[in-house]
């Protein structure tokens, strides 16, 4: 079959520009440098601020991490070490938790209590908390309650009322709103941290 030479090379020129057109969305590789940093900070200035009452006592930034110490290694003046037995012990403001992120987060605090003795409560609200929602710049001043009638009470004083390694452990959780409803992951939510206990 004849063609026509100008027809031929039109014919030719539209497959050659077509293949390239195929060719250019396919690629073997790509290696790109990127700047990239991650710092670890002290509780009080993470994206999760956990902060100290120090005015209370009863917990302290010590090394970048908050600890709690209703216990003889509170800083408080007198010689008191721990809570009465058979008693309600409230505590406000023994601590701050503070959203320093860019997006709404949902906080609870992870512990085993003995007996179900102690409770963290928002102490603003007076109620548990337990998937307190704070946005971008606000905070929960959280209170600590410890509740011991009932408890049986070995006498020693050598027991955490929170268990856990080293005498007892509290996770802070603050997850983005889309995540704690089982939502994609923002990629912000996260762990805060966690505080150890007496």
């Amino acid at each position: 079959m004849y063609v026509p030479r100008g027809k031929l090379l039109a014919l030719v020129a539209f497959i050659l520009a077509a293949s390239m057109v195929t060719a250019t969305g396919a690629f073997t590789s790509v290696k790109a440098d990127r700047t990239a940093e991650v710092k670890v900070t002290g509780d009080e200035d993470a994206f999760l601020g956990l902060e100290a009452n120090e005015e209370k006592g009863y917990a302290k930034n010590e090394g970048g991490t908050l600890g709690l110490y209703l216990s003889e290694n509170a800083d408080i003046k007198g010689s008191g070490q721990g809570v009465n037995p058979e008693a309600v012990t409230t505590i406000d403001n023994v601590f701050t938790i503070t959203n320093q992120g860019a997006q709404e987060v949902s906080v609870r605090l992870d512990y085993q209590s003995a007996g179900d003795t102690v409770t963290f409560y928002d102490s603003d609200s007076g109620k548990p908390i337990n998937g307190n929602s704070i946005s971008p710049g606000e905070e929960i001043n959280v209170g600590i309650e410890v509740d011991t009638t009932g408890y049986e009470y070995s006498g020693n004083g050598a027991e955490s009322l929170i268990k856990g390694n080293d005498g007892g452990e509290v996770t802070v959780i603050a997850e983005s709103d889309e995540k704690a409803a089982g939502g994609p992951d923002s990629g912000s939510s996260g762990n805060g941290g966690s505080s150890s206990g007496e």
